[in-house]
């Protein structure tokens, strides 16, 4: 009898925590309410650029946890150019270190960083010296060449430019001044003659 009856004190005990609990929720629910009508009523511009914050975090937040419950990877919206980053990084002539990579593109760790340049076929060497210091990463002659500018016609593999030189024009004679001494005119159709006038 006396085991009943402290089973019953204890649920009469726990019910009104959980009641103050609920009360104390919707009191500070109010209150948020109430003052989130202020600030839309005083600087509305504001409060529509904070809940755009507030509903983009929350949304991302919610992606990672929809992700991490279904056992996924959480994909990175866009793969960093690690070609491009390791050409700025030794634009100086110097070597890349894998931290200086990894901060570079924001990866969480230097096996991120191996990964990227593995698939970018980038040859990691277990010891390169830079200004920063020395340890693993990427040697200046390993770091791939940019790519041709996209402008340029690229037919049959040459990236000449050959098309776009200009071309001598045969429509006439032109003169050129030297000094006080007279002119120079060059006949377009014979190159090698030249005729002084003055």
């Amino acid at each position: 009898m006396s085991d009943e009856a402290t089973g019953e004190q204890e649920s009469d005990e726990v019910q009104p925590s959980r009641i103050a609990g609920v009360f104390v929720l919707l009191v500070l629910a109010a209150v948020a309410v109430l003052v989130l009508r202020a600030v839309v009523a005083a600087a509305p511009y504001t409060a529509y650029f904070v809940a755009g914050i507030i509903v983009t975090a929350g949304w991302y937040r919610a992606k990672a946890w929809r992700a991490k419950r279904r056992g996924e990877e959480v994909e990175v919206e866009d793969e960093p150019d690690v070609a491009e980053a390791l050409r700025y990084l030794s634009r100086n002539g110097d070597h890349v270190l894998l931290t200086q990579l990894q901060k570079h593109v924001g990866a969480k760790d230097t096996k991120a960083v191996r990964r990227l340049l593995k698939v970018e076929k980038i040859k990691v060497r277990q010891g390169v010296r830079t200004p920063k210091g020395n340890g693993p990463g990427v040697h200046q002659d390993d770091i791939p060449a940019p790519p041709p500018p996209e402008d340029t016609p690229s037919e049959g593999g040459c990236s000449c430019r050959s098309a776009t030189t200009p071309t001598p024009t045969t429509a006439g004679p032109t003169v050129e001044p030297i000094g006080l001494a007279g002119m120079v005119v060059k006949d377009g159709s014979e190159a090698s003659r030249r005729h002084r006038i003055g």
